[in-house]
């Protein structure tokens, strides 16, 4: 499976000429992305959560509950889609540490996403944990 990371602002500029799905990741206070039409997009997944390891003052992170909506979201597509769009505000942090995590699910292999990103572990962790729980 190949991967797609972007921020928000790239995504509308970043569509896949081929079968692709979204997930979308945006702060809890922001709204929801509007992804522009494309007769090659098989679904989309919007998230919210802020780019955090640890719940603080008004800062939530990634539940177990949305780490099991990726999961189940791409186990719906994964068979007929080439390319898993992940996106949040920067495309730095939370989008890299989702598609390390299903990287390495699918792919057998992360390192990429560790060399170019500096990917939030607390998104890959618990992806990983919903995964294998």
């Amino acid at each position: 499976m190949k991967f797609g990371v972007c921020a928000r602002h790239e995504v509308n500029s970043r569509i896949p000429s081929v079968p692709h799905i979204n997930i979308s990741i945006c702060n809890p206070d922001q709204d929801t992305l509007e992804l522009n039409e494309s007769n090659q997009r098989k679904g989309a997944l919007f998230l919210k959560f802020h780019d955090t390891e640890e719940n603080y003052f008004d800062q939530k992170v990634i539940t177990k509950e949305q780490a099991k909506k990726i999961l189940d979201f791409v186990n719906k597509h994964k068979d007929e889609v080439e390319v898993i769009m992940v996106n949040c505000e920067a495309g730095l942090s939370r989008s890299p540490g989702v598609a390390a995590a299903l990287s390495k699910i699918l792919n057998g292999e992360d390192e990429v996403f560790f060399k170019r990103f500096n990917l939030n572990r607390k998104v890959y962790r618990t992806i990983l944990e919903a995964h294998y729980s």
